[in-house]
């Protein structure tokens, strides 16, 4: 007789819970019947004999139960999936950005480091519940055969002493909690997704290649390097085994901006600093410098100015390591575009006031047509013209509300729809019925089919390809436009029929405490294209740039003082010094004599 044990039967206050089952009906072992449960079994049931085989054909209608990894190798899993993702950036860098291939070298050995650290801080032996092949659904699947022992033992032990009871102990419950943190601090401890851009970032720092964090974003945002939704690439079978906090990791919900990138890489070299005294050299600021004054139409005498005041204030150029904590006016690409701006704004004053220089070749004796600068600093992607750029951004559909889908064109529709099969839909997922295919047939003069091969689209980079070439048109024309003005020599000069003291490049130097109090349109015109460029807000920008004129002066001040001439005289030579062009002069010469022989 099959007998079951299970809730209170009920009837008639009836306290029973054992059962039995009598003529293909339960009964209690009150004799109460169980109305509405039956057993109905089949009468050609078959009973196999001793001896007798069976054929017994697998329903696959039925869902295979999935097991997931957990503890010590689930953690592994994810290790080995991020590494993946890692190794597939990096191909992805050497491969279509031309990188050298040292590049991966170096990431493999910042990528070892991590490792060392990730598993030396989990060395601490674990109970068997942190490790294991375990199921996620039930609680109680097989323990694999790398199970603590002393856990096992301790279970056995348990279950020796009571078998049959189920007791609570006071223990189990702040034990649970501690597991619960554990697992919590083991998912905040190992490495992000954003980490790997940090540790490519310092890799190619290390090997000086000419990278800023803007174009790294730039990959991001474009989906042209992994990141947004790396989990589909990664092979489903690890996806399947994995744990859902792991996947998560895989699956960020936000892209980073800039500045949270500049914020990463910034703690990964502290990090690395700190832990395995790695210390990542300085940007490479020649070549960043030399990117930055082409695309915003500088003239080229600005560059080695540039160099020179980044020398007179003994900026690194590089993340402060030992500072507590991450400031923008710390990170080297930003230091740099500031520098371009004061060295501009000492060399052109763009504030509306003549200067005059006293030797003909100086910088500042140069007078270039404003309008077509302005032309060169406000140029676009979408100014690239003959079709090659879309109406709208690469990756337009990330920042997409759900009021602007009713305002959308049939191309725009097309390429949300393009972008979302891209990204969410499975490659190996079952093609449209015929009915359902046939509801969105392409119809002739109606829509824009986006897999048409006539349709030209071009690349990210062929768009900047292209935007720099009219940049660099444009520049000649702009160069060629320039005026050279007459030198004074004399502290005064005529200007109809009057004399007025002479200006000097530096002095009257406009400084401005906050990003309101630019008064001047072109000054105003190149802060927001200088922001735009390294992104981060013009008013921040304006405060570093506050910050370095101030540390400027203060140079300034020093070293008239030093010299025993008065205010205006040593400033005034100060910043001739600073300013001065590609020529290296006497001065300069004896001070890198100085330098060799120390």
């Amino acid at each position: 007789m099959e007998r079951q044990k299970g809730e209170r039967c009920g009837t008639d206050n009836c306290r029973s819970r054992k059962y039995h089952l009598e003529d293909g009906q339960w009964t209690c072992s009150n004799g109460h019947v169980q109305e509405g449960r039956l057993d109905i079994r089949e009468e050609d049931e078959y009973q196999p004999r001793k001896g007798d085989r069976r054929i017994v054909e697998r329903d696959d209608s039925q869902t295979v139960e999935e097991k997931v990894f957990t503890g010590r190798e689930g953690l592994a899993l994810f290790l080995q999936a991020y590494q993946l993702i890692l190794r597939k950036q990096v191909v992805w860098l050497i491969h279509e950005r031309k990188f050298p291939p040292e590049l991966e070298l170096l990431v493999r050995d910042l990528w070892t480091l991590r490792l060392e650290a990730v598993y030396a801080d989990r060395s601490a032996p674990r109970g068997a519940s942190s490790s294991g092949y375990n199921s996620q659904t039930s609680q109680s699947g097989r323990e694999s055969e790398s199970g603590a022992s002393q856990s096992v033992a301790s279970e056995r032990a348990a279950s020796s002493q009571g078998s049959s009871m189920s007791i609570s102990l006071p223990g189990s419950r702040s034990s649970s909690a501690s597991r619960g943190r554990r697992a919590k601090d083991i998912t905040k401890t190992t490495p992000k997704l954003l980490d790997t851009m940090g540790i490519i970032y310092m890799a190619a720092m290390m090997l000086q290649l000419p990278l800023d964090i803007v174009t790294v974003h730039r990959w991001i945002t474009a989906q042209d390097i992994i990141f947004f939704r790396a989990i589909t690439h990664i092979p489903e079978a690890m996806v399947a085994k994995m744990e859902r906090r792991w996947r998560r990791k895989f699956e960020p919900t936000v892209l980073p901006t800039a500045e949270g990138l500049r914020r990463e890489v910034y703690h990964l070299m502290r990090y690395y600093y700190r832990k395995f005294d790695v210390v990542v050299p300085g940007t490479n600021a020649e070549c960043l410098l030399a990117g930055y004054v082409l695309e915003l139409g500088c003239p080229p005498e600005v560059y080695p100015a540039v160099l020179k005041l980044a020398k007179k204030l003994n900026l690194p150029l590089r993340y402060p390591l030992s500072a507590s904590k991450f400031n923008i006016i710390d990170c080297p690409d930003v230091q740099l575009m500031a520098l371009m701006i004061i060295a501009v704004k000492l060399c052109y004053g763009l504030d509306g006031v003549t200067r005059y220089a006293k030797t003909p070749w100086e910088i500042a004796n140069m007078t270039l047509d404003w309008e077509s600068w302005k032309k060169i600093v406000e140029m676009k992607e979408s100014d690239v013209s003959n079709g090659a750029v879309a109406s709208r951004d690469r990756n337009w559909q990330l920042g997409v509300r759900e009021d602007e889908i009713y305002g959308f064109t049939d191309r725009e529709m097309d390429e949300y729809l393009d972008w979302f099969e891209k990204n969410w839909v499975k490659k190996d997922s079952s093609k449209p019925t015929a009915g359902i295919a046939k509801l969105f047939e392409d119809r002739s003069g109606e829509g824009t089919n986006p897999k048409d091969p006539n349709r030209k689209e071009a690349s990210g980079e062929e768009v900047r390809v292209k935007l720099l070439e009219m940049r660099v048109d444009a520049f000649k024309k702009m160069q060629g436009s320039a005026k050279i003005n007459v030198p004074a020599a004399d502290w005064t000069v005529r200007e109809n029929r009057a004399v007025r003291k002479v200006v000097r490049p530096g002095e009257n130097y406009p400084r401005y405490l906050k990003w309101e109090d630019v008064s001047s349109e072109q000054l105003r015109t190149l802060y927001k294209a200088a922001a735009a460029r390294i992104a981060v807000d013009v008013e921040g920008f304006a405060f570093v740039v506050q910050r370095l004129e101030n540390r400027l002066w203060q140079t300034v001040r020093s070293r008239s003082r030093s010299r025993g001439k008065q205010s205006r005289e040593g400033d005034i030579e100060f910043m001739e010094e600073v300013i001065r062009d590609l020529g290296v002069d006497e001065d300069d010469d004896a001070d890198e004599e100085d330098e060799d022989s120390e």
